[in-house]
Parts: structure tokens; C-alpha cells; sequence
């Protein structure tokens, strides 16, 4: 599928190293499971993409409650060598074909097979729990867009410590800006699908800070600006620990956030 979806895949995730160098033994194409990540215990060799690994956190992470769509912004949650590992990263991962309904946007996808995104996301929102496929999108022509959608869940089983009441489905889109855009770019939280220039919120992309929304929150990608670096984010899926309180829009409750370091101003503008 369009997230890579293998037996290669099913290894990684279950942490199978030796089931993976079955397959490479057997004549599989690993490169069919778009940068499948070696989990801890094994190296599948012909796959030598950057590791991810965590780096030291910022002392001065500030997260941003957005009450009126359900939004959270966590400003500085990834430090600048976990976003120096995510661009080697992004660098060394094949683009994916792209779809003639969305010209200009390209598609990077992978495994977090470490959980090391887990981590960092929980540094700052310790009740979220990372499904571990992701992917990279690059804004990759001038004036480029996104247009206002909706996002589909993910299957939450791929996601480690859940409560034994926890959703079948992931229920939060999560997005670490890579790029800081000043002039365009933003991502616009809409009410509506149907009329995107009512938008609720803005959060115009800062490099290093993360955007975390429900998945039925209607949302789009504003049109890049030429005078701004290429727009390039990463982003997954998620839900929080605390499933019966998914409902409410406000998801500052949902992540654990002390209350010390919420913040009450607008998102990165």
C-alpha cells in the first residue's frame, strides 16, 4: 500500500531482525518497504539509511493550546540535531509516485521502527502514543497548496503501551515542520471542508515545532510562497492514552501537559 505495506514491513514493526534477513537470504526487494528501518537486536545491511536517534531536548519547549479547533503547538519539541538526523534522512529516502490530484506536493515515506519519533513527541505530550509509519512532504513547486481535507486513521495496534481500552483507530494528526516559512505556507484549521478562507487558526510553519489536531478537524496547506525556503514537514498519526476523553476537541487534557507550559497565544505566525 501506499505506506509501504510488506511482509519486509510486518518485520520491522514486530522487530523481527532475523525474519528480515530471511527475506533478503530469499531474494525479497527490501527496497519495496520504503526505508524500513532495522529494529534494535539486527542490521538489515542493504539498507543503510541515517539512523534516527535522540538527541538532547530543548530546555525551553512551549506548548500552545489552539482551544477553538482542538489544536496543540509545541514550539522547539524536536532539538537541532533530531531535525539535523530527520534531513539526512529525508535526503536519503526515495519520492514516491506522484498523484496527479495534487500537483507539486511529493511524498517521502518510512517506518519508525526504533519508535524514535514516540519519543520525542512524548518529551512534551507524555499521554500520546506515535503509530510508527510517517512520511515526509515537500511543498516542491513555487505557490504550491494543499487542498482542505479531512485525514483517515491509522490501525492503533502498531502503537506501543496503549490501555487496554484504547481505540481501534489512531484519532490525531501530527505535524513537525522541517522549514521555516514567514510569508506562506500556513496550515489553515478550518470549519469546514467547503469554504477554505475562513480558516480558525493559522500556524505558519517554524522548523523544529509541532502541530498536533484531530483527524476529522478540516485543515489545508496555504500556497507556498517563492520568497520561502521549500516548505518540508514530516507527519503520522497518533492518539492519546486517554480514550474516552478523545471526543473533545480540546486535546491539552488528553496530552498530559503540565499546566505551567501551556501557552495561550496563536500557533508559529
Amino acid at each position: 500500500d501506499e505506506q509501504g505495506g510488506t511482509p519486509a514491513l510486518a518485520a520491522a514493526l514486530a522487530g523481527q531482525a532475523e525474519f528480515l534477513k530471511t527475506l533478503e537470504v530469499a531474494g525479497a526487494d527490501l527496497a519495496k518497504s520504503v526505508a524500513v528501518t532495522a529494529p534494535d537486536g539486527g542490521v538489515v545491511e542493504s539498507r543503510p539509511f541515517p539512523v534516527l536517534a535522540p538527541g538532547r531536548p530543548s530546555d525551553d519547549v512551549e506548548v500552545v493550546d489552539l482551544a477553538a479547533t482542538g489544536a496543540l503547538i509545541v514550539r522547539r519539541c524536536a532539538s537541532s540535531s533530531e531535525l539535523d538526523a530527520l534531513d539526512a534522512l529525508y535526503a536519503a529516502l526515495p519520492a514516491s509516485t506522484p498523484s496527479k490530484k495534487q500537483r507539486g506536493l511529493e511524498r517521502r515515506h518510512f517506518v519508525d521502527a526504533r519508535r524514535w519519533l514516540d519519543g520525542v513527541v512524548r518529551r512534551a505530550l507524555p499521554g500520546a502514543r506515535v503509530a510508527p509509519r510517517a512520511k515526509f512532504v515537500t511543498y516542491s513547486e513555487d505557490c504550491c497548496e494543499m487542498k482542505p481535507h479531512v485525514d483517515l486513521s491509522k490501525p492503533s495496534q502498531e502503537c506501543r503501551e496503549l490501555p487496554e481500552d484504547a481505540p481501534a483507530a489512531t484519532t490525531h494528526t501530527w505535524i513537525l515542520y522541517l522549514s521555516t516559512c514567514t510569508r506562506g505556507g500556513a496550515t489553515a484549521m478550518l470549519e469546514d471542508v467547503r469554504r477554505p478562507d475562513e480558516a480558525v487558526d493559522l500556524v505558519r510553519p517554524e522548523r523544529g515545532a509541532l502541530l498536533v489536531f484531530p483527524h476529522r478537524r478540516p485543515h489545508a496547506g496555504q500556497q507556498t510562497d517563492p520568497a520561502d525556503p521549500p516548505k518540508i514537514i514530516v507527519r503520522g498519526e497518533l492518539l492519546f492514552a486517554d480514550a474516552p476523553a478523545v471526543d473533545r476537541f480540546n486535546a491539552n487534557e488528553l496530552a498530559g501537559v503540565p499546566s505551567g507550559r501551556r501557552g495561550d497565544e496563536a500557533g508559529p505566525s
